[in-house]
């Protein structure tokens, strides 16, 4: 026990040492975060601090935290809250603090104001799809409503792309639209427990569901009106149905609603869909192997159908709105600033579309960027990629990590 609080201290007086530096040398963490390519230097001045200090307070947490667990009766009592009782209050209860927490936050914390400028493009958008319309008509006065994130070329529409503003639609039609992605926060809930119960146990998977809860990035990101909750959602509920999908004599829906999830996390950020989807589908296209051909021929054309049908809109959508199949709205939007010559964006002499610029070159440094803040982001801790090897060991989740390992490098 002492050699555990050894360690409980030395991990307090390393957390001190940190807070206090960032306190000081950055005005209380100012990071200047945003930057879509390399951290910007003074969250690159925290990186380093978070490096270096924050390193030693999480080995000495995990090995006490580890200590705590090996002595059989704190262990044993530490396990039995996440055992007791069924699944489905912890599903609830998950679920309904899931919903309340964000819309405390944002209440609360941000007052209902936007976080950032997207959220003004996205309601927007969710307005114009409540109303029947993709546009307006720019106004006579044109440039005194030019904006950063709109195209206002004759008519006037956000060039994001428009899964999450039709998600949307219902909190619009309710008067609720800032709070509607508490909904869907709430919503990622079942996928995820059972998605950790499927791949690990019934305790682990209750502990999981704490974790989601006390996530800062997934409260304060379900508080706004960003898309990224959404995608969340989408994402875990396609990972939940490849996995049921692979079950001896699963019914042919199962691969359907795969085909509708990917596309409804394509719809809203396809980046993402890509990046974090696509690994899913490998996985869930190799189990396809195992079912006899009858099976797997109804599994294919439940699958096509719902993904034609959604790569036919999306390509329409495009065209409609963009004027091209394959023009994107950041294609539009950076097209329409150069023409312009608006100025509202300083990088578009630079590259005619950022972030969207795919070669050998930028996918290795985007991929190189993408690994260095997830490494940070994944768990909160400094090489938070130190713990993959123990979840490659669980064979369930081999699969997904061998599929995202492959691909990442690719499409992130």
């Amino acid at each position: 026990m002492r050699r555990i609080l050894l360690l409980l201290v030395t991990a307090t007086i390393g957390f001190a040492l940190y807070y206090s530096n960032c306190s000081y040398f950055l005005q209380g963490f100012v990071l200047d975060l945003g930057s879509l390519t390399l951290p910007a230097p003074r969250q690159l001045a925290w990186l380093y601090a978070w490096t270096i200090l924050g390193l030693p307070i999480a080995l000495c947490l995990g090995l006490a935290l580890a200590g705590l667990l090996r002595r059989a009766q704190d262990g044993e009592r530490l396990l039995t809250v996440f055992k007791r009782g069924p699944d489905a209050p912890w599903i609830l209860g998950a679920s309904l603090l899931a919903l309340v927490a964000p819309a405390a936050i944002r209440a609360l914390l941000l007052h209902g104001a936007p976080l950032t400028d997207d959220e003004s493009a996205y309601r927007f958008s969710a307005e114009l799809l409540a109303s029947g319309r993709l546009w307006v008509p720019s106004h006579d006065m044109k440039p005194f409503f030019d904006h950063l994130f709109m195209i206002n070329d004759g008519r006037f529409r956000p060039y994001y792309f428009l899964g999450w503003p039709a998600l949307m639609v219902p909190g619009v039609w309710l008067g609720i639209y800032g709070g509607i992605n508490s909904l869907y926060s709430a919503l990622t809930v079942p996928p995820l427990y059972f998605i950790l119960r499927r791949t690990t146990s019934p305790a682990w998977a209750r502990a999981g569901l704490v974790l989601y809860l006390l996530s800062p990035f997934l409260l304060i990101g379900s508080a706004t009106g960003l898309s990224h909750t959404t995608c969340t959602m989408a994402l875990a509920w396609l990972a939940w149905l490849v996995l049921r999908s692979r079950d001896p004599g699963s019914p042919t829906w199962t691969h359907a609603a795969v085909a509708l999830f990917f596309s409804l996390a394509f719809f809203i950020r396809p980046q993402s869909a890509l990046g974090a989807g696509l690994p899913f589908l490998l996985v869930w296209a190799v189990g396809l192997r195992q079912c006899a051909r009858g099976p797997r021929r109804r599994a294919w054309l439940a699958f096509a159908l719902p993904a034609l049908l959604a790569a036919g809109l999306f390509l329409h959508l495009n065209q409609t709105l963009f004027g091209g199949y394959l023009t994107t709205g950041y294609h539009a939007a950076i097209a329409d600033i150069v023409a312009n010559q608006t100025g509202f964006d300083a990088v578009a002499a630079a590259s005619p579309v950022p972030g969207f610029d795919f070669g050998l070159a930028s996918g290795a440094a985007k991929t190189a960027v993408a690994l260095l803040r997830e490494n940070f982001a994944f768990f909160g801790w400094p090489f938070s990629f130190l713990f993959l090897p123990w979840a490659w060991n669980h064979r369930g989740a081999r699969p997904f990590w061998a599929s995202f390992l492959l691909l990442h490098a690719f499409l992130f």
